[in-house]
């Protein structure tokens, strides 16, 4: 398995639960980069979505929809498997992850907070969920190095830190 597959698996469950909960009007993307921005006397960098050619997608706070997210890869670590063995001995990855959500509060008719407590609640089980972040201007300042605070008094940003495991063996 690999880690596009596991944060497919999640954003359908998160998808799911936000539409049992009547929140359809939804984005949501993979993981994420940064774009770096090059200027005369400063760099830039704001996320995105990139193919195999290079090219990008902007994945943040679009009018067209309530709600998105997107989720960025912060580290992998990598762990023996102790249910294989011989030659073929596999090994466990352990992705720390985070999930960057935004919103238009008016539109969903939902707080930021009943939001995220949808969204924590739709997660698959096997995620292990460690911690919300509700600052908008800290989670602005981390996705989008040096530009000025955006975000209208009408829209929302928090993100979710959590961690996955996946079996990726050798055959």
């Amino acid at each position: 398995m690999m880690i596009h597959e596991v944060v497919s698996e999640i954003n359908e469950a998160l998808a799911s639960g936000l539409e049992a909960e009547g929140v359809t009007n939804v984005v949501y993307y993979g993981i994420c980069d940064s774009a770096i921005v090059n200027r005369k006397n400063s760099q830039k960098a704001f996320p995105a979505l990139f193919d195999v050619k290079g090219e990008g997608i902007y994945p943040f706070s679009d009018d067209l929809y309530d709600l998105g997210w997107y989720h960025r890869l912060i580290s992998n670590k990598y762990l023996t498997d102790n249910k294989s063995f011989g030659r073929t001995r596999g090994r466990i990855t352990e992705s720390d992850m985070y999930l960057v959500v935004w919103g238009f509060a008016k539109a969903l008719e939902k707080s930021k907070y009943e939001t995220e407590e949808i969204i924590r609640k739709s997660f698959l089980d096997t995620v292990l969920l460690q911690q919300t972040v509700f600052d908008g201007v800290q989670i602005f300042n981390r996705e989008f190095r040096g530009y000025k605070y955006l975000i209208r008094p009408e829209e929302f940003v928090f993100s979710i830190q959590y961690k996955v495991r996946y079996r990726n063996g050798r055959c």
